[in-house]
């Protein structure tokens, strides 16, 4: 349901839309369209206002596959123009892609604004616009991949020497977030991914809380 990105427009560029994340990947101040917004029972809804609290990210996975990634901001630290104090890092359903996730109710922005945390989410391999076969080891490789790199710049490339820790580092780092400040969220098939990720991590390294 993820239909397509579109290229905001800055200055004199042109408009310009993708059908995949690959032939984005060499572009920047990337949006999501969502189509079903224009019919009839989405016509008093508040998702076209959320989408402004939405940045996309293009990661390369360890597979080559390039992941259509999001970062939501929950509407407090929007407002302050500041990181929310927890981040959750949401593992979607079956079936699904990070569009339908945000004409569900609740959806992604309203989950981030509940919980009063930002928000990162992403399609696996051969889900939505991302691309590759979604395998079970894609899907496990997936979340390592976002979980282990930071969602900026969003031009980013897997390397095996990169450390395992890294997308911890950036939170507390960058975001001022401490690893015990990172909350997992898996939702139905999710719920494997994000077990897989918790249980490889070093009992030093604690999440906040998984909620499956």
């Amino acid at each position: 349901m993820l239909r397509h990105f579109r290229k905001k427009p800055l200055d004199d560029d042109k408009r310009q839309h993708f059908l995949d994340a690959k032939s984005a990947r060499e572009s920047t101040n990337l949006t999501i369209c969502l189509p079903h917004l224009l019919l009839s029972k989405f016509e008093n809804s508040d998702v076209a206002d959320q989408l402004l609290r939405i940045e996309v990210r293009l990661i390369t996975s360890a597979s080559g596959d390039t992941l259509v990634a999001l970062y939501v901001r929950c509407e407090k630290s929007y407002e302050r123009k500041k990181s929310a104090p927890y981040v959750v890092l949401f593992a979607q359903p079956n079936s699904s892609d990070v569009g339908s996730c945000m004409l569900t109710d609740p959806n992604l922005v309203d989950i981030a604004d509940f919980l009063e945390c930002d928000l990162i989410t992403f399609d696996y391999s051969g889900f939505g616009l991302s691309t590759g076969t979604p395998t079970e080891k894609n899907l496990y490789q997936n979340m390592d991949t976002v979980y282990q790199f930071r969602l900026y710049p969003p031009k980013l490339v897997f390397t095996k020497k990169s450390s395992s820790h890294s997308y911890v580092t950036y939170l507390i780092e960058e975001m001022k977030a401490q690893p015990n400040e990172i909350i997992l969220i898996g939702f139905s098939m999710g719920t494997a991914v994000a077990i897989h990720l918790a249980s490889r991590e070093k009992v030093s390294l604690r999440f906040y809380t998984t909620i499956l």
